[in-house]
């Protein structure tokens, strides 16, 4: 690989590293980055995913999420994760998640990117440059963990299996009408929300989203979440 072509994933995945981040999320990202290097074809599609070759539009992504993370107090939060697919970088905090999307795949599913929705993971920021989207998103408590278990941070003897149902199944038919599917329906993709005591599930991760004209396929997605929900909830 050519120097310049390490030098422009280096500024993509380290896009919103400034002096003002902690050490802990640096050293995060600089082992994360060290995996990349063993996998140039990955590297390579990152490269074209952001096509940023000029300094100012780096400086301005980098502008972009330092105020990002002053606004939501980056100071007192930790970066718990990082993932990075094709057409989407995700970066989860405490409080937010912040996505960065190609400007492709962002117009591909920014009609689910911009519902109101009580069961659908909530938008609070869009960001546009010339060619990706930044966008915010609201936390939630994941049902599984990274490992695929169930999340030991939830009180489970609380949770209700019809209530996820109902929960997640009003946010596909919303998605529905809109002509899309989520495309992964499972408990990976649900969090979590308590509020005043009271638990609320959302459906989140729309990256695999895509819109279809065959009706039929909705029936599916209710299938997927049954199937899952029963899987680690059966008792």
């Amino acid at each position: 690989m050519k120097k310049i072509e390490k030098k422009i994933i280096f500024y993509c995945l380290y896009i919103y590293m400034s002096t003002t981040l902690s050490n802990q999320l640096f050293y995060t990202m600089h082992e994360y980055w060290l995996c990349y290097e063993h996998s140039p074809k990955k590297i390579k599609s990152s490269v074209s995913f952001f096509n940023i070759n000029d300094a100012e539009k780096v400086k301005t992504i980098k502008i972009i999420f330092n105020q990002i993370l002053i606004k939501y107090n980056f100071n007192n939060t930790n970066l718990l994760s990082f993932k990075d697919d094709t057409n989407i970088i995700v970066f989860v905090l405490d409080f937010i998640v912040i996505k960065v999307y190609s400007l492709h795949k962002y117009n591909m599913i920014k009609d689910i990117i911009n519902i109101t929705h009580e069961s659908i993971e909530k938008t609070l920021e869009i960001f546009f440059t010339d060619n990706i989207v930044i966008v915010v998103n609201e936390k939630v408590l994941p049902l599984l963990t990274c490992t695929g278990d169930l999340n030991q941070n939830i009180n489970w003897e609380q949770v209700q299996k019809e209530q996820i149902y109902d929960n997640i199944t009003n946010a596909l038919n919303k998605i529905h009408k809109l002509g899309y599917l989520h495309n992964d329906v499972s408990l990976d993709n649900i969090g979590l929300k308590i509020i005043n005591k009271v638990y609320h599930f959302i459906l989140f991760d729309f990256g695999a989203s895509i819109k279809v004209s065959d009706n039929s396929l909705y029936i599916l997605e209710f299938e997927k979440l049954s199937k899952s929900i029963y899987r680690y909830l059966s008792s």
